[in-house]
């Protein structure tokens, strides 16, 4: 047999049991159908059920929709007024992002109606019959409520004079209080009161005391940090310039002499001593104590040895920290006397060139000082200190007195000589002067 039958042989018995089908054929059924029921077509449903149709499902999930609306940021329909997508948009009269505030009665947006309304605080051992103040810093637009008006007392203001009384003989009752709200255009800080006088049933006046004394404030769980820090350092400035003496002689000679109260005095010299911008001692021991007393409220503890101030070892720790500064102003009175001084002729212009110069003469000796030797006699040219520490009534004329801080200071503590160096300082220096003039 020829070779290529003998090929063809193999070929068609390999070949056997072949099906051959029509192309188009592909069961009927299956992922290869279209829509359409055409095999390998590729058409299929829209999301309409319309086979090959254009129907598609939007952005928001709907069947041949539009999607989200022009203008809108979600589907929804909310739109962001520029406080987030369908978040309220500015609003009320600080205009922000869902706010509600309103200007209150005060004119203060968001305000409680506080901030020009003040209370008139009072505390005394007779009832208060009457009384009459002026107000300065602030614009007094009324004066009502409080115990006078419950007590029946008429209130009345004008030209920022505040008046009570009463016509029928009623009295506010011995105690304390709130005597009186007022009503101001203006900033309650710089609000002061000045000739205050009050009076009893018989209409003598009622002797009304300003406390020398500051209490510290050690702790509190409402009020933040930052005033905390401001409230210690305004105590710092209290304790080191008016109740070591500093201050103390020309702060009452103003309260007296121009009714400038103790809390306008104070209030100028915080910001006097906070506002140096040259390399002044006050004003650096002002930053260092509130560096000192921020660590000490932070972490507990802390100890200072001002040896290399004070040239001898003296040591501070959180309870008395107040006091390391007035070691340092005492060792460096000279230059702590120049820097006050310049405060002394600024808020002191409204008097005489020769009063303002005995004045801040009188109050430079009235501090006690290392070194100098008592009893020292002075000589001025008014009754300076009788007029301020004894309410004499003010004289001019050639005046002497005798400063005998250290006799006095002898008669309290007799066996001083055996004092050591340290403790004389803690018994003559930092303590309030037990002398007189």
């Amino acid at each position: 047999m020829p070779k290529y039958f003998l090929f063809l042989a193999e070929i068609e018995e390999k070949l056997s049991n072949i099906i051959v089908s029509d192309r188009n054929d592909c069961g009927g059924s299956g992922p290869d159908v279209g829509c359409d029921g055409e095999c390998f077509s590729g058409l299929v449903d829209d999301c309409a059920g319309e086979c090959d149709g254009s129907a598609e499902v939007d952005d928001c999930g709907v069947c041949d929709g539009n999607g989200i609306a022009d203008g809108a940021c979600d589907c929804a329909g909310n739109v962001d007024a520029g406080c987030g997508c369908g978040e309220a948009g500015p609003s009320g009269c600080d205009n922000a992002c869902g706010s509600t505030a309103e200007v209150d009665e005060c004119g203060v947006c968001g305000g409680d109606g506080s901030s020009c309304r003040i209370e008139i605080l009072y505390d005394t051992a007779d009832n208060i019959a009457g009384f009459q103040f002026n107000v300065t810093g602030v614009t007094v637009i009324s004066a009502s409520g409080g115990d006078a008006e419950a007590a029946g007392l008429t209130l009345s203001t004008g030209n920022n004079t505040v008046l009570g009384f009463s016509f029928t003989g009623s009295s506010v009752p011995a105690g304390n209080g709130v005597l009186i709200i007022l009503e101001i255009d203006g900033d309650a800080g710089d609000m002061c009161l000045t000739d205050v006088i009050i009076s009893d049933e018989s209409a003598d006046p009622i002797e009304t005391k300003i406390p020398e004394e500051i209490a510290l404030i050690t702790e509190t769980s409402t009020l933040p940090f930052e005033d905390l820090i401001e409230s210690y350092m305004f105590s710092w400035m209290m304790t080191n310039f008016h109740c070591f003496g500093w201050t103390q002689l020309i702060s009452r000679f103003l309260r007296i002499q121009s009714d400038f109260s103790y809390k306008c005095f104070y209030e100028v010299l915080f910001d006097f001593i906070r506002n140096q911008n040259e390399s002044k001692l006050i004003f650096d021991q002002y930053n260092i104590t509130k560096k000192r007393i921020t660590k000490y409220l932070n972490h507990g503890d802390i100890d200072i040895n001002l040896q290399n101030e004070l040239g001898f070892e003296m040591k501070f720790v959180g309870h008395n920290l107040i006091y390391a500064s007035q070691m340092v102003f005492r060792h460096h009175h000279q230059q702590i006397f120049q820097e006050l001084s310049k405060f002394f002729y600024e808020i002191t212009t409204d008097i005489s060139s020769q009063l303002q110069n005995d004045l801040i003469y009188c109050q430079r000796k009235w501090i006690i000082v290392p070194g100098q030797e008592y009893p020292e006699t002075i000589q001025v040219e008014s009754n300076i200190f009788d007029y301020t520490l004894r309410e004499a009534n003010q004289e001019s004329g050639k005046m002497f007195y005798e400063l005998n801080y250290v006799k006095e200071l002898l008669d309290y503590l007799p066996d001083i000589s055996e004092l050591s160096k340290i403790d004389f300082l803690n018994m003559f220096w930092m303590k309030r002067r037990w002398g007189r003039v």
